[in-house]
């Protein structure tokens, strides 16, 4: 899927978890929600009932909870089946397997939004996505927070998503070590442009055109690139320091 608006344009991979590297969430959120009616998909402007069906296919995961005037996650959860017209047979199984699926245990609903944690919120605003089941699930800084055997959890949640049930995940962050970490396609959008896009691996080992363009280098990549570039240390570009050890050790 190709979106588009004015100059900010780009593709959305269906096989593998997209990511978006960019400091102007709402823009984007704007963008991928069609506020914009002027928003193109695949080089076309919608119908206004293609726009109505896109947008509820749609589910922007926001990086701030915005569900506390709800008494405990349970009524949450249950306002959420109602006002989205899901109504599922057993709706108390439909509940408890949205929360256990993102590692919460069952007992939370029964909880008060004001007492659960942080991290337990974000994971909650996933098993909201994951109950409305869109098409397209849109994270917003999804991790910040989240320690790395959630964010591990989720990863793997995603792409089961992906690869049983053709969702598109998308990762919007700035936080470029997360986006080299977890995601597969890039974009990366700057001055309102997407400057660059595509393999991920791929556009972060090209570290000069990110240098070029004033973008952050992810830390594993710099340690290499500058191992390679001023000591002249032969060794490949790798996600995980432990790979990086093991390929200094073949060199040496």
């Amino acid at each position: 899927m190709e979106i588009e608006l004015n100059e900010i344009g780009f593709k959305i991979c269906n096989d593998r978890i997209n990511g978006i590297y960019t400091s102007t969430n709402d823009k984007i959120i704007k963008l991928l929600s069609l506020d914009d009616q002027n928003t193109k998909i695949n080089k076309k402007i919608l119908s206004k009932q293609e726009i109505y069906d896109y947008k509820n296919n749609i589910f922007i995961v926001d990086e701030y909870f915005e569900y506390s005037n709800y008494k405990t996650v349970y009524d949450l959860l249950l306002s959420i089946i109602k006002d989205y017209n899901l109504y599922p047979k057993n709706i108390n199984k439909k509940i408890i397997d949205a929360i256990k699926i993102v590692g919460l245990k069952e007992d939370i609903i029964n909880q008060g939004l004001n007492e659960i944690s942080t991290s337990e919120k974000k994971l909650l605003m996933i098993a909201i996505a994951l109950l409305i089941n869109t098409n397209t699930i849109v994270l917003i800084e999804p991790f910040k927070i989240l320690d790395i055997s959630n964010q591990k959890r989720i990863i793997i949640l995603f792409q089961k998503l992906i690869d049983k049930y053709k969702k598109k995940i998308i990762i919007v962050s700035d936080n470029i070590d997360i986006l080299l970490k977890y995601t597969k396609y890039l974009v990366i959008i700057k001055n309102n442009k997407a400057i660059i896009e595509g393999d991920t691996f791929e556009i972060m080992k090209n570290v000069e055109l990110l240098k070029k363009h004033h973008i952050e280098v992810p830390e594993i990549i710099e340690i290499t690139y500058l191992a390679k570039k001023k000591k002249n240390v032969r060794i490949d570009y790798f996600k995980d320091i432990r790979d990086i050890i093991k390929d200094i050790y073949k060199h040496v």
